[in-house]
Protein backbone atom coordinates (compact mmCIF):
# COMPACT_ATOMS: atom_id res chain seq x y z
CA UNK A 1 0.00 0.00 0.00
CA UNK A 2 1.26 3.29 -0.91
CA UNK A 3 1.48 5.70 1.85
CA UNK A 4 0.09 9.29 1.69
CA UNK A 5 0.23 12.25 3.75
CA UNK A 6 -2.78 11.03 5.51
CA UNK A 7 -1.64 7.69 6.36
CA UNK A 8 1.47 9.37 7.69
CA UNK A 9 -0.16 11.71 9.85
CA UNK A 10 -1.80 8.99 11.34
CA UNK A 11 1.09 6.72 11.64
CA UNK A 12 2.87 9.85 13.76
CA UNK A 13 -0.41 11.03 15.70
CA UNK A 14 -0.79 7.51 17.17
CA UNK A 15 2.80 6.71 18.16
CA UNK A 16 2.94 10.27 20.02
CA UNK A 17 -0.27 9.27 21.59
CA UNK A 18 0.91 5.95 22.70
CA UNK A 19 4.28 7.40 24.17
CA UNK A 20 2.17 10.64 25.70
CA UNK A 21 -1.35 9.88 26.82
CA UNK A 22 -1.14 8.84 30.57
CA UNK A 23 1.53 11.22 31.24
CA UNK A 24 -0.35 14.57 29.58
CA UNK A 25 -3.40 13.08 31.58
CA UNK A 26 -1.32 12.65 34.65
CA UNK A 27 -0.57 16.86 33.54
CA UNK A 28 -3.69 17.59 33.13
CA UNK A 29 -4.98 16.08 36.81
CA UNK A 30 -2.40 18.19 38.24
CA UNK A 31 -3.14 20.92 36.57
CA UNK A 32 -6.56 20.35 37.85
CA UNK A 33 -5.67 19.96 41.27
CA UNK A 34 -3.71 22.90 41.45
CA UNK A 35 -6.30 25.45 40.02
CA UNK A 36 -8.19 23.88 43.02
CA UNK A 37 -5.78 24.29 45.74
CA UNK A 38 -4.70 27.88 43.92
CA UNK A 39 -8.41 29.24 44.09
CA UNK A 40 -9.17 27.34 47.71
CA UNK A 41 -5.61 29.84 49.29
CA UNK A 42 -7.23 32.78 47.83
CA UNK A 43 -11.23 32.86 47.44
CA UNK A 44 -12.07 29.54 49.75
CA UNK A 45 -14.12 32.24 52.39
CA UNK A 46 -15.44 33.69 49.61
CA UNK A 47 -16.97 30.47 48.59
CA UNK A 48 -18.49 29.58 51.80
CA UNK A 49 -19.92 32.84 51.69
CA UNK A 50 -21.16 32.72 48.37
CA UNK A 51 -22.83 29.05 48.81
CA UNK A 52 -25.18 30.71 51.17
CA UNK A 53 -26.48 33.66 49.00
CA UNK A 54 -29.37 32.99 46.49
CA UNK A 55 -28.72 31.68 43.01
CA UNK A 56 -27.58 33.94 40.45
CA UNK A 57 -26.50 36.46 42.66
CA UNK A 58 -22.94 34.80 42.12
CA UNK A 59 -20.72 34.53 39.02
CA UNK A 60 -19.49 30.57 38.36
CA UNK A 61 -16.75 29.99 36.78
CA UNK A 62 -14.40 26.12 36.18
CA UNK A 63 -11.63 28.04 34.78
CA UNK A 64 -8.92 30.07 36.42
CA UNK A 65 -6.32 32.52 35.11
CA UNK A 66 -3.05 32.55 36.52
CA UNK A 67 -0.49 35.53 36.27
CA UNK A 68 2.56 33.78 36.51
CA UNK A 69 5.78 34.89 34.34
CA UNK A 70 6.02 31.09 32.96
CA UNK A 71 2.19 30.75 31.87
CA UNK A 72 1.10 32.42 28.63
CA UNK A 73 -1.85 32.57 26.58
CA UNK A 74 -1.98 29.65 23.16
CA UNK A 75 -1.86 32.20 20.95
CA UNK A 76 1.52 33.79 21.55
CA UNK A 77 4.11 32.66 19.06
CA UNK A 78 6.77 31.19 21.41
CA UNK A 79 3.75 29.40 22.87
CA UNK A 80 5.90 26.28 23.17
CA UNK A 81 8.51 27.87 25.86
CA UNK A 82 5.34 28.54 28.21
CA UNK A 83 2.62 26.58 30.10
CA UNK A 84 -0.94 27.33 29.10
CA UNK A 85 -2.38 30.50 31.82
CA UNK A 86 -6.11 29.00 31.71
CA UNK A 87 -7.00 26.04 34.33
CA UNK A 88 -9.42 23.83 34.73
CA UNK A 89 -10.75 23.69 37.83
CA UNK A 90 -12.58 20.57 39.13
CA UNK A 91 -16.06 22.61 39.30
CA UNK A 92 -17.63 25.74 38.51
CA UNK A 93 -16.88 27.69 41.68
CA UNK A 94 -18.25 31.64 42.75
CA UNK A 95 -16.15 34.33 41.88
CA UNK A 96 -16.03 37.64 44.07
CA UNK A 97 -15.26 39.58 42.05
CA UNK A 98 -15.31 39.80 37.71
CA UNK A 99 -11.36 38.96 37.41
CA UNK A 100 -10.96 35.23 37.02
CA UNK A 101 -7.09 35.67 37.33
CA UNK A 102 -5.28 35.01 40.25
CA UNK A 103 -1.38 36.88 40.16
CA UNK A 104 1.73 34.46 41.51
CA UNK A 105 4.89 36.12 41.99
CA UNK A 106 8.08 35.40 43.80
CA UNK A 107 7.04 35.26 47.25
CA UNK A 108 3.57 33.67 46.94
CA UNK A 109 2.63 30.79 48.99
CA UNK A 110 1.84 28.59 45.22
CA UNK A 111 4.74 30.74 43.42
CA UNK A 112 7.25 27.25 43.63
CA UNK A 113 4.63 25.15 42.49
CA UNK A 114 3.04 27.12 39.61
CA UNK A 115 7.26 27.46 38.18
CA UNK A 116 6.97 23.50 38.46
CA UNK A 117 3.91 23.11 36.91
CA UNK A 118 5.12 25.27 34.40
CA UNK A 119 8.28 23.37 34.04
CA UNK A 120 6.86 19.92 33.00
CA UNK A 121 4.07 21.01 30.65
CA UNK A 122 7.45 22.63 28.87
CA UNK A 123 9.02 20.30 29.16
CA UNK A 124 6.45 17.59 27.83
CA UNK A 125 5.68 19.66 24.58
CA UNK A 126 9.48 19.80 24.15
CA UNK A 127 9.31 16.05 24.07
CA UNK A 128 6.46 15.51 22.11
CA UNK A 129 8.19 17.66 19.21
CA UNK A 130 11.38 15.73 19.63
CA UNK A 131 9.49 12.45 18.86
CA UNK A 132 7.08 13.88 16.03
CA UNK A 133 10.48 15.18 14.46
CA UNK A 134 12.37 11.99 14.29
CA UNK A 135 8.94 9.79 13.89
CA UNK A 136 8.49 12.12 10.51
CA UNK A 137 11.82 11.35 9.11
CA UNK A 138 11.16 7.67 9.33
CA UNK A 139 7.40 7.82 8.07
CA UNK A 140 8.87 10.22 5.23
CA UNK A 141 11.73 8.12 4.02
CA UNK A 142 9.16 5.26 3.10
CA UNK A 143 7.05 5.21 0.04
CA UNK A 144 5.02 2.04 0.57
CA UNK A 145 3.77 0.70 4.03
CA UNK A 146 5.87 -2.64 3.22
CA UNK A 147 8.64 -0.09 3.07
CA UNK A 148 7.83 1.45 6.65
CA UNK A 149 6.88 -2.02 8.39
CA UNK A 150 10.52 -2.92 7.11
CA UNK A 151 12.59 -0.27 7.92
CA UNK A 152 10.23 0.38 11.50
CA UNK A 153 9.38 -3.22 12.60
CA UNK A 154 8.18 -2.03 15.80
CA UNK A 155 6.09 0.53 14.88
CA UNK A 156 3.40 -1.86 12.86
CA UNK A 157 1.07 -1.35 15.75
CA UNK A 158 0.12 2.24 14.65
CA UNK A 159 0.13 1.58 11.06
CA UNK A 160 -3.31 1.03 9.13
CA UNK A 161 -4.01 -2.78 8.75
CA UNK A 162 -0.95 -4.08 6.50
CA UNK A 163 2.01 -6.68 6.91
CA UNK A 164 4.75 -7.43 9.15
CA UNK A 165 7.78 -7.94 7.30
CA UNK A 166 11.07 -8.48 9.05
CA UNK A 167 13.62 -4.93 8.78
CA UNK A 168 16.09 -4.20 6.08
CA UNK A 169 16.24 -0.40 7.37
CA UNK A 170 16.98 2.25 4.96
CA UNK A 171 17.34 4.55 8.16
CA UNK A 172 19.64 4.91 10.98
CA UNK A 173 19.22 1.97 13.10
CA UNK A 174 20.15 4.66 15.92
CA UNK A 175 17.14 7.02 14.87
CA UNK A 176 14.87 3.78 15.48
CA UNK A 177 16.32 2.47 18.29
CA UNK A 178 15.43 6.23 19.51
CA UNK A 179 11.91 5.79 18.64
CA UNK A 180 11.09 2.76 20.09
CA UNK A 181 12.77 3.33 23.32
CA UNK A 182 11.04 6.51 23.80
CA UNK A 183 7.91 4.80 23.04
CA UNK A 184 8.64 1.85 25.29
CA UNK A 185 8.22 -0.42 22.36
CA UNK A 186 9.90 -3.61 21.59
CA UNK A 187 10.81 -5.57 17.96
Amino acid sequence: MKLNAAHRASIVEKAIKHAFDKREKAHEKERMKFADDLYTHHHGDAEKIAAKLPAGWVEYSNTLIIDHPQFTWPERVNFDTYARMGMVMSKARPWPDSAVSIKVNPGHPFHDRATDLARAEVALKAERRALRIKLNTVVNNANTLKQLAEQWPAGVKFFPAETKPESRALVPASLISDINTTLGLTV
